[in-house]
């Protein structure tokens, strides 16, 4: 393990705190939990350094396997031989099975219920689109004020549950691609929805002021 100092960044979700890494980091920082391995965040500042983004998740959710069990499953060559006895052996193989055996049940086996979203924001809001068709693993999708959409040609295909939220206001999906879009989807066999909001601009619900009421009002149920 280094012993240089990570520079990867902490950004907490809902469902599990998640690192991200970037070169030069910024000035806001705040550490990973104390039991997160140090060489996650090192190798991720690695690939930082050729001008990546790099996110690591936290799909253990704080449950990481111990660096002595590894060095036990898995030693590393730099490591000093230990001339063990039998019985010391098979402590090591009880150890192992005791650490590794639940964790690796539990992590196969448990998620948040097992489907997989995607929200889009603005140019994210088309890919929204591409990811609710068949051959992606996304299970549903949210576009809000999708731009450059094509129409039909990227309405059609879509077949899995898909919400879309959109102001009046759009000037980069205006009411007319609104309801050609919503016409699409509502003769579809699958839940969809299409939500307008009057006078709403472009990049209503990323960009509104809430201390005006109108704004809070449609930011609330748009991102909730």
């Amino acid at each position: 393990m280094h012993l240089r100092s990570p520079r990867a960044l902490v950004f907490p979700t809902a469902a599990s705190p998640a690192s991200c890494t970037r070169v030069p980091p910024p000035a806001r920082r705040s550490s990973l939990p104390a039991s997160r391995p140090n060489n996650t965040r090192l190798l991720a500042d690695e690939y930082a350094k050729a001008g990546f983004y790099i996110y690591v998740p936290d799909f253990f959710d704080g449950d990481y396997v111990p660096d002595y069990v590894l060095q036990l499953a898995a030693p590393r060559p730099t490591a000093p031989k230990e001339d063990k006895s039998i019985l010391d052996k098979v402590k090591d193989i009880a150890t192992q099975a005791y650490e590794l055996g639940p964790r690796t049940i539990k992590h196969r086996t448990e998620g948040p219920n097992g489907k997989l979203g995607a929200v889009g924001f603005c140019c994210g809001g088309r890919y929204s689109f591409l990811l609710a068709t068949e051959g992606t693993k996304v299970d549903a999708a949210v576009a809000n004020h999708p731009a450059f959409l094509g129409i039909p040609g990227e309405v059609e295909p879509v077949s899995k549950p898909l919400s879309v939220a959109n102001g009046t206001a759009d000037t980069f999906f205006d009411v007319d691609s609104c309801n050609k879009t919503k016409s699409i989807l509502d003769s579809k066999p699958i839940p969809t929805e299409f939500r307008l909001y009057d006078d709403a601009p472009h990049g209503f619900n990323v960009r509104s002021d809430i201390n005006i009421p109108k704004e809070e009002e449609q930011k609330v149920p748009s991102t909730g």
